[in-house]
């Protein structure tokens, strides 16, 4: 900006009716008579030539396409290990976490062999019962011709009856026993983490010997990173599908592609999917990353300070000094208004100086 000094007796400006850029029924405003004026200092801008852009902030959020986080059930526990760490990819039923277990797997053990024997001394009366049929068959046909074999026919069925007698009971007591192994087997469940899907763990806490966890504490997030997306509101044409950007967060830069582009509203807005082309294991369902857009190019346009022009009666004018070192008023066709300058359309050439203001 230069500051003007303009010196003299000023008079009234007439009308610029002669100028072609004026139509004659719009009236532009007078200047006003300033008498005796001496050293007046205006400020003065020159009409420059460049492009005029606006950029402006967005926002959106990051929502990977499925997300779990894991807690142990048990409350005031310490944890003894955790398996995974940030960055590790998991399958569905993969052992992630688990609390000190040492006890429930030496009274599982226990019961396991309880369950075992069992099961072996079925075998083994099963066997006998198996045999003992197969001597009571042929003690049967020996009585066919001998009866003195009736009496051995006689004790056999009685002992396997017994031994039958004997399975059934074992059975029962197999099922019992079974049931308390399997209540052991759950708690052992709750006492650890298992991943409920394929992805990528996030998050882990970290461990502390004098530290007990609660229902309510977070061990591992396991994220499903293949379709992982930052997801927000735009304008409806600010975007394009596949276009290539940057997205920013408080820590880094992530490279994304526009992959959807919903229909607009009835307002213009439109949600819009970027797809991380990296995956990025540390994101977590929530995190904001942020983008500069240019929301306004001109290209190569005459501009002013937009406080530089002046508009009565919708005619855009602008002060000057004439040839004669007096302030006068010129019309002037303007175009688009952005970030506090205006552009110029005609009436002004580049380089042309104007006041901001008269006095």
């Amino acid at each position: 900006m230069k500051r003007r000094c303009i010196a003299g007796l000023l008079l009234t400006i007439p009308l610029l009716s002669a100028c072609s850029l004026v139509p004659q029924e719009e009236v532009l405003p007078q200047m006003p008579v300033v008498q005796e004026v001496e050293d007046v200092i205006l400020e003065t801008a020159t009409v420059m030539r460049g492009d005029l852009m606006e950029e402006k902030i967005f926002s959106c959020t990051y929502q990977p396409i499925s997300e779990e986080k894991l807690y142990f059930p048990e409350n005031g526990q310490a944890i003894a290990a955790v398996y995974v760490q940030a960055g590790d990819e998991v399958k569905v039923g993969d052992l992630i976490a688990e609390l000190d277990n040492t006890q429930i797997h030496q009274r599982i053990d226990a019961q396991q062999h309880t369950v075992d024997a069992l099961n072996l001394q079925i075998i083994q009366e099963q066997n006998y019962i198996k045999v003992q049929k197969e001597r009571i068959e042929v003690l049967k046909e020996l009585a066919k011709t001998d009866s003195s074999y009736n009496t051995q026919v006689t004790s056999a069925e009685a002992a396997l009856e017994s031994r039958n007698s004997q399975v059934t009971y074992l059975y029962a007591q197999l099922s019992v026993e079974n049931s308390t192994l399997a209540e052991l087997q759950a708690d052992l469940k709750n006492r650890q983490l298992y991943a409920g899907i394929d992805g990528t763990v996030s998050y882990t806490v970290k461990l502390s010997n004098t530290t007990t966890y609660t229902k309510n504490t977070l061990i591992c997030t396991i994220q499903d990173l293949s379709k992982a997306s930052f997801i927000g509101p735009f304008k409806e044409g600010l975007l394009e599908l596949n276009q290539q950007l940057t997205l920013q967060t408080d820590e880094k830069a992530l490279d994304a592609i526009v992959s959807l582009i919903s229909p607009p509203d009835d307002k213009g807005n439109c949600t819009v999917t970027f797809s991380l082309l990296t995956p990025d294991a540390t994101l977590k369902a929530g995190d904001s990353a942020r983008m500069t857009l240019v929301t306004t190019f001109v290209e190569d346009v005459l501009y002013l300070p937009s406080i530089a022009v002046h508009k009565e009666n919708d005619v855009s004018f602008v002060y000057y000094p004439d040839e004669k070192g007096l302030i006068a008023v010129k019309p002037v066709e303007t175009g688009a208004s952005i970030k506090n300058r205006i552009q110029i359309t005609g009436g002004l050439e580049e380089g042309d100086v104007v006041f901001f203001d008269s006095p």
